[in-house]
Protein backbone atom coordinates (compact mmCIF):
# COMPACT_ATOMS: atom_id res chain seq x y z
CA UNK A 1 0.00 0.00 0.00
CA UNK A 2 0.79 3.35 -0.60
CA UNK A 3 2.16 5.61 2.30
CA UNK A 4 -0.21 7.47 4.85
CA UNK A 5 -0.63 10.81 5.28
CA UNK A 6 -2.84 12.36 8.42
CA UNK A 7 -4.24 15.53 9.39
CA UNK A 8 -6.97 17.08 11.27
CA UNK A 9 -9.95 19.22 10.41
CA UNK A 10 -12.51 21.22 11.26
CA UNK A 11 -15.90 20.26 9.11
CA UNK A 12 -17.42 17.54 7.45
CA UNK A 13 -18.04 17.31 3.59
CA UNK A 14 -17.64 18.66 1.15
CA UNK A 15 -13.94 19.07 1.64
CA UNK A 16 -12.25 21.54 -0.43
CA UNK A 17 -8.53 21.16 0.69
CA UNK A 18 -6.43 18.94 -1.45
CA UNK A 19 -4.93 15.64 0.17
CA UNK A 20 -1.77 17.70 1.36
CA UNK A 21 -3.43 20.35 3.22
CA UNK A 22 -4.15 20.93 7.29
CA UNK A 23 -7.11 21.49 8.23
CA UNK A 24 -8.30 22.98 11.53
CA UNK A 25 -9.48 21.03 14.76
CA UNK A 26 -10.46 17.62 16.20
CA UNK A 27 -11.16 15.35 13.88
CA UNK A 28 -8.72 13.08 11.31
CA UNK A 29 -8.45 12.49 7.92
CA UNK A 30 -6.32 9.26 7.17
CA UNK A 31 -4.92 8.52 3.62
CA UNK A 32 -4.84 4.63 2.38
CA UNK A 33 -3.89 4.15 -1.33
CA UNK A 34 -6.19 5.91 -3.15
CA UNK A 35 -9.16 6.14 -0.18
CA UNK A 36 -9.68 8.61 2.52
CA UNK A 37 -10.69 8.04 6.40
CA UNK A 38 -12.53 10.82 7.98
CA UNK A 39 -13.43 10.87 11.64
CA UNK A 40 -15.95 13.01 12.90
CA UNK A 41 -17.68 14.00 16.42
CA UNK A 42 -20.95 12.44 16.91
CA UNK A 43 -22.48 13.87 20.30
CA UNK A 44 -24.86 16.97 21.04
CA UNK A 45 -22.51 17.85 23.83
CA UNK A 46 -20.08 18.37 21.10
CA UNK A 47 -22.60 20.40 19.01
CA UNK A 48 -21.76 17.78 16.01
CA UNK A 49 -23.80 17.05 12.62
CA UNK A 50 -21.24 13.42 11.94
CA UNK A 51 -22.91 10.06 11.58
CA UNK A 52 -19.44 7.98 11.38
CA UNK A 53 -16.49 7.51 9.78
CA UNK A 54 -16.73 9.43 6.02
CA UNK A 55 -15.07 7.03 3.28
CA UNK A 56 -14.25 8.88 -0.13
CA UNK A 57 -12.74 7.44 -2.83
CA UNK A 58 -9.53 10.09 -4.26
CA UNK A 59 -9.43 10.06 -8.28
CA UNK A 60 -6.42 10.75 -10.44
CA UNK A 61 -7.10 14.43 -10.10
CA UNK A 62 -6.97 14.86 -6.37
CA UNK A 63 -10.74 15.07 -6.13
CA UNK A 64 -12.57 13.64 -3.26
CA UNK A 65 -15.82 11.37 -3.63
CA UNK A 66 -17.57 10.30 -1.08
CA UNK A 67 -18.17 6.69 -1.48
CA UNK A 68 -19.93 5.63 2.23
CA UNK A 69 -20.71 7.26 5.84
CA UNK A 70 -20.00 4.35 8.19
CA UNK A 71 -21.76 4.85 11.50
CA UNK A 72 -19.83 3.70 14.87
CA UNK A 73 -19.75 4.56 18.18
CA UNK A 74 -19.99 8.09 19.75
CA UNK A 75 -17.18 10.68 18.53
CA UNK A 76 -14.61 8.54 16.20
CA UNK A 77 -12.51 11.45 16.60
CA UNK A 78 -8.93 9.80 15.57
CA UNK A 79 -7.83 7.44 13.28
CA UNK A 80 -5.14 5.67 12.09
CA UNK A 81 -4.44 3.10 9.45
CA UNK A 82 -1.54 0.16 10.10
CA UNK A 83 0.80 -0.82 7.38
CA UNK A 84 -0.40 -3.05 5.46
CA UNK A 85 -3.28 -1.08 4.87
CA UNK A 86 -5.98 -3.77 5.99
CA UNK A 87 -7.01 -2.41 9.09
CA UNK A 88 -8.15 1.01 10.88
CA UNK A 89 -8.29 2.16 14.33
CA UNK A 90 -10.05 4.80 15.72
CA UNK A 91 -10.73 6.54 19.35
CA UNK A 92 -13.82 7.15 20.68
CA UNK A 93 -13.60 11.17 22.12
CA UNK A 94 -14.77 12.03 25.08
CA UNK A 95 -15.21 8.30 26.49
CA UNK A 96 -13.66 5.52 26.99
CA UNK A 97 -13.59 3.10 23.61
CA UNK A 98 -11.70 2.87 20.49
CA UNK A 99 -12.55 0.23 17.59
CA UNK A 100 -10.69 -2.06 15.48
CA UNK A 101 -12.06 -2.20 11.73
CA UNK A 102 -11.26 -4.31 8.43
CA UNK A 103 -10.52 -2.46 5.22
CA UNK A 104 -12.42 -4.21 2.17
CA UNK A 105 -10.88 -3.79 -1.37
CA UNK A 106 -13.64 -1.31 -2.15
CA UNK A 107 -12.45 0.54 0.64
CA UNK A 108 -15.59 0.49 2.73
CA UNK A 109 -15.18 -0.91 6.51
CA UNK A 110 -16.34 -3.69 8.83
CA UNK A 111 -16.09 -3.44 12.67
CA UNK A 112 -14.32 -6.04 13.94
CA UNK A 113 -13.52 -5.31 17.36
CA UNK A 114 -14.15 -3.11 20.13
CA UNK A 115 -11.99 -2.16 23.83
CA UNK A 116 -11.79 0.21 26.28
CA UNK A 117 -9.04 2.74 25.95
CA UNK A 118 -7.97 1.87 29.31
CA UNK A 119 -8.94 5.70 30.35
CA UNK A 120 -11.15 9.24 30.03
CA UNK A 121 -11.15 10.75 26.08
CA UNK A 122 -8.42 9.30 24.06
CA UNK A 123 -7.49 11.90 21.53
CA UNK A 124 -4.82 10.31 19.95
CA UNK A 125 -3.50 6.67 18.31
CA UNK A 126 -0.04 5.50 17.67
CA UNK A 127 1.21 2.22 15.99
CA UNK A 128 4.77 1.38 17.47
CA UNK A 129 6.84 0.24 13.79
CA UNK A 130 6.72 -3.10 14.25
CA UNK A 131 2.52 -2.81 14.20
CA UNK A 132 2.09 -5.01 17.22
CA UNK A 133 1.23 -2.37 19.47
CA UNK A 134 -0.82 0.26 19.86
CA UNK A 135 -0.37 3.28 21.83
CA UNK A 136 -3.62 5.40 23.07
CA UNK A 137 -3.18 8.90 24.47
CA UNK A 138 -5.79 9.79 26.99
CA UNK A 139 -6.28 13.31 27.47
CA UNK A 140 -7.99 13.98 30.66
CA UNK A 141 -6.76 11.61 32.78
CA UNK A 142 -3.14 12.18 31.53
CA UNK A 143 -2.00 8.88 30.68
CA UNK A 144 -0.43 6.81 27.85
CA UNK A 145 -2.14 3.08 27.42
CA UNK A 146 -0.82 0.47 25.40
CA UNK A 147 -2.70 -1.97 23.66
CA UNK A 148 -1.65 -5.33 22.13
CA UNK A 149 -2.66 -6.23 18.09
CA UNK A 150 -3.52 -9.50 17.44
CA UNK A 151 -3.26 -10.74 13.59
CA UNK A 152 -6.41 -10.79 12.63
CA UNK A 153 -6.74 -6.51 13.69
CA UNK A 154 -8.51 -6.99 16.95
CA UNK A 155 -7.32 -5.77 19.95
CA UNK A 156 -5.61 -8.14 22.68
CA UNK A 157 -4.88 -7.30 25.86
CA UNK A 158 -3.40 -4.49 27.82
CA UNK A 159 0.26 -4.60 28.08
CA UNK A 160 0.78 -1.22 30.11
CA UNK A 161 -0.43 2.04 31.64
CA UNK A 162 1.40 5.41 32.14
CA UNK A 163 0.50 7.94 34.30
CA UNK A 164 1.91 11.50 33.12
CA UNK A 165 3.58 13.65 35.26
CA UNK A 166 4.99 17.48 35.62
CA UNK A 167 4.22 20.33 37.06
CA UNK A 168 1.15 22.14 36.33
CA UNK A 169 1.54 24.91 33.90
CA UNK A 170 -0.22 28.99 35.13
CA UNK A 171 -3.10 28.94 33.13
CA UNK A 172 -6.51 28.71 35.80
CA UNK A 173 -8.80 26.20 33.16
CA UNK A 174 -7.03 24.46 30.51
CA UNK A 175 -3.60 23.47 32.80
CA UNK A 176 -5.83 21.89 35.86
CA UNK A 177 -4.04 18.69 35.32
CA UNK A 178 -1.66 16.84 33.29
CA UNK A 179 -3.45 16.79 29.71
CA UNK A 180 -0.97 14.65 27.07
CA UNK A 181 -2.44 15.01 23.26
CA UNK A 182 -0.32 13.34 21.59
CA UNK A 183 2.49 10.75 21.08
CA UNK A 184 5.20 10.75 18.58
CA UNK A 185 7.49 7.52 18.23
CA UNK A 186 11.42 8.61 17.52
CA UNK A 187 12.37 6.87 14.12
CA UNK A 188 14.05 4.29 16.10
CA UNK A 189 10.75 3.00 17.22
CA UNK A 190 12.53 2.83 20.84
CA UNK A 191 11.21 6.21 22.39
CA UNK A 192 7.91 8.16 22.15
CA UNK A 193 7.53 11.76 22.53
CA UNK A 194 4.08 12.94 24.49
CA UNK A 195 3.24 17.09 24.46
CA UNK A 196 1.70 17.01 27.72
CA UNK A 197 -0.63 20.64 27.37
CA UNK A 198 -1.01 20.94 31.26
CA UNK A 199 2.36 20.98 32.24
CA UNK A 200 3.78 22.74 29.36
CA UNK A 201 6.69 19.97 29.00
CA UNK A 202 7.28 17.41 26.38
CA UNK A 203 7.74 14.42 28.32
CA UNK A 204 9.66 11.50 26.76
CA UNK A 205 9.31 7.68 27.54
CA UNK A 206 10.93 4.49 26.60
CA UNK A 207 8.75 2.30 24.66
CA UNK A 208 10.18 -2.16 24.98
CA UNK A 209 8.76 -3.04 21.53
CA UNK A 210 9.19 -6.66 22.66
CA UNK A 211 6.99 -6.49 26.22
CA UNK A 212 4.74 -3.80 25.15
CA UNK A 213 6.15 -1.36 27.88
CA UNK A 214 6.88 2.35 28.85
CA UNK A 215 9.12 4.00 31.35
CA UNK A 216 9.01 7.60 31.69
CA UNK A 217 12.47 9.48 31.41
CA UNK A 218 12.20 12.65 32.85
CA UNK A 219 15.69 13.43 32.58
CA UNK A 220 15.19 13.94 28.59
CA UNK A 221 11.91 15.78 28.96
CA UNK A 222 11.97 19.43 27.45
CA UNK A 223 10.15 22.81 29.53
CA UNK A 224 9.07 25.36 27.52
CA UNK A 225 7.91 28.58 28.56
CA UNK A 226 5.07 28.76 31.00
CA UNK A 227 1.50 29.06 29.32
CA UNK A 228 2.45 27.45 25.65
CA UNK A 229 0.21 24.30 26.51
CA UNK A 230 2.02 22.15 24.30
CA UNK A 231 -0.51 20.07 22.21
CA UNK A 232 0.94 18.00 18.95
CA UNK A 233 4.44 17.10 17.39
CA UNK A 234 6.13 16.06 14.64
CA UNK A 235 9.27 14.66 13.73
CA UNK A 236 11.33 15.62 11.07
CA UNK A 237 11.92 12.37 8.32
CA UNK A 238 15.58 13.50 8.14
CA UNK A 239 17.11 15.15 11.13
CA UNK A 240 16.91 14.94 14.49
CA UNK A 241 14.50 17.62 15.14
CA UNK A 242 10.95 17.60 16.73
CA UNK A 243 8.52 20.66 15.78
CA UNK A 244 5.73 21.24 18.99
CA UNK A 245 3.08 23.38 18.67
CA UNK A 246 2.15 25.37 21.71
CA UNK A 247 -1.63 25.40 21.53
CA UNK A 248 -2.28 27.92 24.53
CA UNK A 249 0.49 30.61 23.08
CA UNK A 250 0.16 29.84 19.59
CA UNK A 251 3.73 28.81 19.06
CA UNK A 252 5.53 26.76 17.45
CA UNK A 253 8.87 25.12 18.57
CA UNK A 254 12.15 23.02 17.50
CA UNK A 255 13.69 20.56 19.28
CA UNK A 256 16.83 19.18 18.82
CA UNK A 257 16.62 15.28 19.81
CA UNK A 258 20.25 14.12 21.35
CA UNK A 259 22.18 10.75 20.45
CA UNK A 260 21.05 9.90 23.79
CA UNK A 261 17.20 10.85 23.13
CA UNK A 262 16.91 14.56 25.22
CA UNK A 263 15.02 16.89 24.11
CA UNK A 264 16.42 20.40 23.57
CA UNK A 265 14.35 23.54 22.41
CA UNK A 266 16.48 26.25 20.21
CA UNK A 267 13.59 27.94 18.42
CA UNK A 268 9.97 29.43 19.19
CA UNK A 269 7.74 31.57 16.50
CA UNK A 270 4.34 32.57 16.68
CA UNK A 271 1.63 31.38 13.87
CA UNK A 272 0.17 34.38 14.15
CA UNK A 273 0.41 37.08 12.17
CA UNK A 274 1.79 40.40 14.29
CA UNK A 275 -1.87 42.26 13.99
CA UNK A 276 -3.61 40.21 15.50
CA UNK A 277 -4.64 40.54 18.50
CA UNK A 278 -8.25 38.25 18.83
CA UNK A 279 -8.54 35.29 20.50
CA UNK A 280 -7.26 32.12 18.99
CA UNK A 281 -5.67 28.50 19.40
CA UNK A 282 -2.81 26.70 17.62
CA UNK A 283 -4.00 22.92 16.58
CA UNK A 284 -2.12 20.73 14.58
CA UNK A 285 1.36 20.38 12.88
CA UNK A 286 2.35 18.56 9.68
CA UNK A 287 4.85 18.52 7.91
CA UNK A 288 5.23 18.10 4.06
CA UNK A 289 6.41 14.19 3.28
CA UNK A 290 10.26 15.64 2.41
CA UNK A 291 10.46 17.68 5.10
CA UNK A 292 10.74 20.89 4.04
CA UNK A 293 7.70 22.49 4.94
CA UNK A 294 6.45 22.84 8.03
CA UNK A 295 2.45 23.12 8.53
CA UNK A 296 0.17 24.91 11.71
CA UNK A 297 -3.50 25.31 11.87
CA UNK A 298 -5.25 28.52 13.66
CA UNK A 299 -8.39 27.24 15.58
CA UNK A 300 -10.19 31.20 15.52
CA UNK A 301 -7.89 32.80 13.36
CA UNK A 302 -8.93 29.80 11.07
CA UNK A 303 -5.93 29.75 9.06
CA UNK A 304 -2.67 28.04 8.15
CA UNK A 305 1.08 29.37 9.01
CA UNK A 306 3.64 27.62 7.03
CA UNK A 307 7.08 27.72 7.71
CA UNK A 308 10.00 26.88 5.22
CA UNK A 309 12.60 24.26 7.10
CA UNK A 310 16.33 25.35 6.41
CA UNK A 311 18.64 23.25 6.98
CA UNK A 312 21.53 26.18 8.34
CA UNK A 313 24.01 23.88 8.05
CA UNK A 314 23.74 23.70 4.50
CA UNK A 315 23.61 27.80 4.31
CA UNK A 316 26.49 30.28 3.26
CA UNK A 317 27.97 31.57 6.54
CA UNK A 318 26.33 35.04 7.70
CA UNK A 319 28.61 37.22 9.64
CA UNK A 320 27.25 40.16 11.24
CA UNK A 321 28.75 43.57 12.53
CA UNK A 322 30.47 42.64 15.65
CA UNK A 323 30.15 39.08 14.75
CA UNK A 324 33.03 36.48 14.24
CA UNK A 325 32.11 33.86 10.99
CA UNK A 326 31.23 30.68 13.14
CA UNK A 327 28.63 28.24 12.17
CA UNK A 328 25.69 28.73 13.90
CA UNK A 329 24.46 25.83 16.68
CA UNK A 330 21.07 25.24 15.89
CA UNK A 331 21.50 22.56 12.70
CA UNK A 332 18.05 23.64 11.74
CA UNK A 333 15.48 26.59 11.43
CA UNK A 334 12.33 27.49 10.16
CA UNK A 335 10.89 30.80 8.38
CA UNK A 336 7.73 31.59 7.61
CA UNK A 337 7.37 31.06 4.02
CA UNK A 338 3.08 31.78 3.26
CA UNK A 339 0.12 32.21 5.69
CA UNK A 340 -3.43 30.85 4.57
CA UNK A 341 -4.82 34.46 6.58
Amino acid sequence: MAGFYSARGRTIPPLPWPVFALPLSDWTAIVRSNFAYVGCRTTRERNARGKGISVFRIDETGQWQLVAVEETRPNPSFLTVEATGRFLYAVHGDGTEMSSFHIGEDGRLQAIGHSTSASLNPVDVALDPTGRHLIVTNHLSGSLAVHYLLGDGRFGPLTDYAQITGRLGPHKIEQLSPKPHQAVFHADGKRLFVPNKGADRVSVFDFDATAGSLMECPSLAAQLREGTGPRNGVAHPAMPILFVVGELDSTVYALRISREGRLDPFQVVSCLPDNFIGFSRASAVVLSPDGARLHVSNRGHDSICTFDVVDVAALPLRVGQGATAARPVSPVTIQRAQVSW
